[in-house]
């Protein structure tokens, strides 16, 4: 009987010796799985805050490119203003340079004039 009871007791010891490392490897378990969780709510929260810096950078993005097509335009606008004006400086040369002609003429005839008289 003092056989079987040291033997219980001896199984009773290992039992409790497995029991304890389950314990310890359930408490590591657990530990391990709230750490994942906390990894995972921290990665949640940083992709959130990403895609919503990624929305305003797409939307400081669009207002630049508006602002890039409205500048575009109006230097369009300008070229086309200094090409215009170009024209009527040109065509207000050639204006001058023909009223300047008729000048020179009037003034030869009227010397013509003035030598008959």
């Amino acid at each position: 009987l003092i056989i079987e009871l040291e033997e219980c007791e001896a199984q009773l010891n290992e039992a409790h010796a497995r029991t304890k490392r389950a314990s310890k490897a359930c408490k590591l378990s657990e530990s391990r799985n709230r750490q994942e969780e906390e990894l995972s709510r921290t990665v949640g929260e940083q992709r959130a805050a990403s895609d919503e810096r990624c929305r305003h950078l797409s939307e400081e993005l669009e207002t630049t490119r508006g602002h890039l097509k409205h500048a575009e335009d109006r230097a369009n606008a300008a070229e086309k203003l200094v090409a215009d004006l170009k024209a009527e400086g040109d065509e207000a040369k050639r204006a001058l340079g023909a009223s300047e002609a008729s000048v020179e003429k009037l003034n030869e005839t009227c010397q013509v004039v003035s030598a008959r008289l």
